[in-house]
């Protein structure tokens, strides 16, 4: 095993040269006095109240409901009308309107709207949605629909769903997933 002592005293540490036996050095800053990496970055982290009560208000993207970096589900009983929500949502955010009749969506931005039951009835529904609230067709541009959604379970596809996105030159501000369930198949929770 690898000595601290040794390890700091010697010309490898002196160059940022990794010891031959850790595998991790990218992900990894200095060593502990066991020798053992120090992760850079953790993914849960500590804080004290002070730093929190002191750090810098966020601006809400939808005032009183959701901050940028938010992920948040709609949960209801089946066939009890979240895809309607789920659009009067996405319209609201994609024209900087009020959502629901309270949450003020700060700025319009682009929206995709990710279908997992292929698409069927959405046609329908759109059509509804525009005349309940009024969108135009100009609207309708900065909603776009996609008649699939990426098995958020396995990495691979989600990369692919990124990418491809990226490919076509689209870069949304705000995702809808409808459904849930067809986007974690096999997942009985959902």
């Amino acid at each position: 095993t690898l000595e601290y002592a040794d390890y700091i005293n010697s010309d490898s540490y002196e160059h940022g040269v990794p010891p031959p036996n850790w595998v991790v050095w990218d992900e990894c800053g200095d060593i502990d006095m066991q020798g053992n990496a120090i992760p850079k970055k953790h993914k849960f982290v500590l804080t004290d109240v002070e730093e929190l009560i002191n750090q810098p208000e966020a601006e809400f993207l939808i005032e009183g409901l959701m901050y940028p970096e938010d992920v948040g589900i709609l949960v209801a009983p089946s066939a009890s009308g979240k895809t309607f929500v789920a659009l009067d949502l996405a319209f609201a955010c994609a024209t900087g309107t009020e959502f629901a009749n309270r949450f003020q969506v700060n700025k319009p931005m682009d929206v995709l709207y990710a279908c997992g039951e292929g698409g069927s009835g959405i046609n329908k529904r759109l059509l509804a949605a525009r005349e309940q609230f009024g969108h135009s067709r100009e609207e309708h541009k900065r909603v776009v629909i996609l008649k699939t959604v990426p098995n958020l379970c396995e990495k691979a596809d989600v990369s692919k769903f990124i990418s491809e996105l990226q490919e076509q030159s689209f870069k949304p501000d705000f995702i809808i997933i409808d459904t849930l369930h067809t986007a974690i198949p096999g997942h009985d929770d959902s």
